[in-house]
């Protein structure tokens, strides 16, 4: 494979990105325009509700690519919106338009809490670790997300919270709504009983009605020389969940899945450092979550 991503700044041609909040091409397209951006260049970004594959999303981009040519090979200026940022709001179900990406916002923390609660508050000092214990002989399955099949997307996730693998924190419910825009982190105190091991995080909107749909996610997978040790023997990481533009309504609850494997989206880890393709081993790692005082695990929200 040719790795292409320095050759992204030496691009002079203008440039209209379009892409999907579950688009498996997301987290590449939001690189290219931050290093198109960071090169002078003055490039078009739009994010709609969609999946690859999905027919709205490929109507869009037809019609959007016209305006594009007409504007830029014919002079048509007219023929493009103005602002260079639009992204589609979720939940409020409406499109925002910004000069720039990522657009200013509040870097807000949601600290985990024990019971499987979510809160804007810290920790309290009794609060043990959660435990569960991964198993890559049968690894936490995937559901919904950036997939290129028709599975993509928005999916109620509660037969993946019913796992012993899979743990959640949730808030209470919200009396008034929440608007992320950008990218999401998970910073997440943890152990593992081996030295290769994953850890996935997923953010979910509860539904009135007890559906958890999934908004966005990420995995950071552990290894010798990853992650900041601390002096207690846990290891502090920080997992990129992408980015996402989502209200969460009065009335619903945010929920943070925490699992070490989302397969086979994801390949999952086997535990022995062998390369995946020809591992031949598996080990079962068990897994610490530590959320107080001293290890303020937190999902950090980009509020509006």
């Amino acid at each position: 494979a040719v790795d292409l991503r320095t050759k992204v700044p030496e691009i002079s041609v203008p440039m209209h990105l379009v892409g999907g909040w579950y688009d498996i091409f997301l987290q590449g397209q939001l690189a290219d325009y931050a290093a198109l951006r960071e090169a002078g260049r003055e490039p078009y970004l739009t994010i709609g509700p969609w999946a690859h594959m999905d027919l709205e999303g490929m109507v869009l981009a037809v019609r959007e690519g016209l305006d594009w040519f007409m504007a830029k090979l014919k002079g048509e200026a007219g023929a493009i919106r103005p602002s260079p940022v639009r992204v589609y709001l979720q939940g409020a179900e409406q499109w925002l338009d910004y000069a720039s990406w990522p657009p200013p916002a509040q870097s807000t923390p949601f600290y985990l809490q024990s019971l499987g609660q979510l809160a804007a508050v810290e920790p309290n000092a009794g609060s043990a670790p959660d435990q569960y214990r991964y198993d890559p002989a049968d690894p936490t399955p995937n559901m919904g997300g950036a997939l290129l099949s028709t599975q993509a997307g928005r999916v109620d996730n509660r037969p993946l919270e019913a796992r012993p693998d899979v743990l959640t924190y949730t808030t209470e419910l919200l009396t008034e709504p929440i608007t992320v825009v950008g990218p999401v982190r998970l910073r997440l105190f943890v152990r593992s009983s081996l030295e290769f091991a994953d850890f996935y995080g997923r953010l979910c909107d509860v539904q009135p009605d007890g559906r958890s749909l999934n908004v966005c996610d990420g995995l950071f997978r552990v290894q010798p020389g990853r992650g900041e040790p601390q002096p207690d023997g846990s290891l502090l990481i920080e997992v990129d969940m992408t980015a996402t533009a989502y209200q969460f309504l009065p009335g619903h609850r945010l929920r943070l899945q925490v699992s070490s494997g989302a397969h086979p989206r994801l390949s999952r880890n086997l535990g022995t450092g062998e390369p995946v393709m020809h591992g031949s081993e598996m080990r079962v790692a068990d897994q610490t979550i530590y959320h107080d005082p001293d290890h303020p695990s937190a999902l950090i929200l980009p509020l509006m």
